[in-house]
């Protein structure tokens, strides 16, 4: 009985995480309504998890998407440059499981991976949900950054 609700859960997930679009992350409060407005520049906060590897794996997820699908200004912490205008950061966060045991089954550790953008005037943060694929939840997230900062400079 316990497999098959896990198996159950499992199948939820996965469905979920496929269903998942750029527009998932308009709502919720996820991205500051006023994002992009005066073209300020959005400084990528580096990653820093206890697990070096994975978060140098992280960024390099984050840095091509912004290269790729963002068009506004932004710079990234670990680059040494003066940044000026800046208006949000962009940061990855992380929450770690330590895994379980449901019966005589074992959950293994795991940690969801999630990012967020902070207004750095109003001090507030808007996450987006927790998910578990860094690299194609940073390119929606970002894409949805775009959205956002172009329909906010029209």
């Amino acid at each position: 009985m316990k497999k098959r609700i896990l198996f159950n859960l499992l199948v939820l997930s996965i469905l979920f995480t496929s269903c998942v679009s750029t527009k998932t992350f308009l709502k919720n409060e996820q991205i500051p309504d006023d994002f992009g407005k005066g073209n300020k520049t959005i400084l990528i906060v580096q990653t820093i998890l206890t697990q070096e590897r994975l978060s140098k794996k992280i960024d390099k997820a984050v840095l091509d998407a912004f290269e790729k699908y963002y068009k506004g200004e932004y710079t990234y912490v670990g680059d040494n440059k003066k940044a000026t205008n800046l208006g949000y950061s962009f940061s990855t966060y992380s929450q770690y499981n330590p895994g379980s045991y449901v019966g005589k089954e074992r959950i293994p550790p795991s940690t969801d991976i999630y990012f967020g953008v902070r207004d750095l005037e109003t001090r507030k943060t808007y996450k987006m949900l927790r998910f578990g694929n860094y690299k194609k939840f940073s390119k929606l997230y970002v894409q949805a950054l775009e959205i956002v900062r172009k329909r906010n400079n029209n």
